[in-house]
């Protein structure tokens, strides 16, 4: 068994392995074959400030494990075991992955190694630890039952995170409607104007950069880095899919929320052409909508600007779905684990996040 570095030209068989691990699970859906392609390719904006070595275990002339080792300028205690994928019962392969991860560290000078951390948060996050029979969303990280016991016995530390799931039926809208015009009289809401896309996609930044700063994980982002991410998803979602909440007329929160665009991907696929086209003719065709991402700053988290965020995405949506279901929050996040749970029904899937110390 030896470890590979892969070359430009192995990319493909990278790519290759990754499907072949997922070709019997009738409910994978691929969402990770663009960001994938975009980090491996070399030619990222976030590959800029990045490290980035992808390899491959080869038993005999056999891939069994692949991953892509991430060093980050804004993440630089962590060393990432990104992208990781393996077929069943291959510990002594995810042992040679350990163990060049600790001889980089070594040479980078990095004290911990991660395992669930894609490139960014907001590429990828989190190692899904139950519902592997689920429907896969648009958005969601997906692997096999077996991943999490390939490294819960060499973690030093581990993170759980969960995701929430409702009817949209249950909502009280009436609640946040009147929580809205009571508490949130000093704060404007708009939806995101994508005329000036490279603006918005700034006050996004900005927002994320501002808000996040402190979580465990999270790293500051540059403008080009975002917008390179949502140009690939500009034909699919609209203005209302991202929304601004405004304090004395400047950007103080938002909410990214938008339609479940798996509905129109065939089982292994990825979303392409195909979902553009689909959703533009039949969006009354997909049941789910999932809260992505939001965050107010510091300043306002005591306030009610959530309650009105949320208040504005379910007047855009709420009628059109059936089911809203949100996107993974630290399970120490005790205030937003109080308003997920106070909007939707129950907690639905659960995800871990590895530390081993180099």
């Amino acid at each position: 068994m030896k470890l590979v570095e892969c070359r430009s030209s192995q990319v493909k068989d990278y790519i290759r392995f990754v499907g072949s691990v997922y070709k019997d699970i009738p409910n994978y859906k691929n969402n990770t074959d663009w960001t994938t392609k975009l980090i491996l390719s070399g030619r990222s904006e976030f590959g800029r400030s990045a490290f980035i070595l992808p390899v491959l275990v080869c038993d005999a002339e056999r891939v069994v494990a692949a991953c892509t080792f991430i060093h980050h300028a804004n993440l630089p205690d962590y060393l990432q075991i990104a992208f990781f994928e393996a077929i069943p019962d291959s510990q002594s392969a995810v042992g040679l992955l350990i163990g060049k991860a600790r001889d980089i560290c070594q040479e980078r000078n990095i004290a911990k190694i991660c395992i669930g951390l894609n490139g960014h948060v907001n590429y990828g996050f989190g190692m899904l630890d139950d519902h592997f029979d689920s429907p896969v969303s648009f958005g969601d990280w997906y692997n096999p039952e077996y991943y999490s016991g390939y490294f819960a016995g060499h973690a030093t530390k581990t993170y759980s995170l969960s995701s929430f799931r409702g009817e949209t039926a249950h909502v009280d809208r009436a609640f946040l409607k009147k929580a809205t015009e009571r508490f949130c009289k000093e704060f404007s809401f708009r939806k995101a104007d994508f005329r000036q896309f490279r603006r918005e996609m700034q006050i996004y930044t900005d927002l994320n950069n501002r808000c996040f700063g402190n979580h465990p994980f999270y790293y500051q982002r540059s403008y080009a880095e975002d917008y390179e991410l949502f140009s690939g998803l500009r034909l699919l979602i609209r203005e209302e899919n991202l929304i601004f909440a405004e304090a004395d007329g400047q950007p103080a929160g938002f909410l990214l929320g938008y339609p479940d665009f798996n509905a129109f991907v065939p089982p292994g696929k990825t979303a392409g052409l195909g979902t553009v086209i689909k959703n533009r003719l039949f969006p009354g065709q997909i049941d789910k909508f999932k809260i992505v991402e939001m965050g107010v700053l510091p300043q306002y988290q005591q306030s009610a600007m959530i309650l009105g965020l949320f208040d504005l995405c379910y007047r855009f949506a709420g009628d059109k779905y059936v089911y809203f279901e949100s996107s993974w929050i630290w399970d120490e996040n005790h205030e937003s684990r109080a308003c997920a749970k106070r909007l939707m029904d129950a907690e639905y899937k659960h995800f871990k996040v590895f530390v081993i110390e180099a």
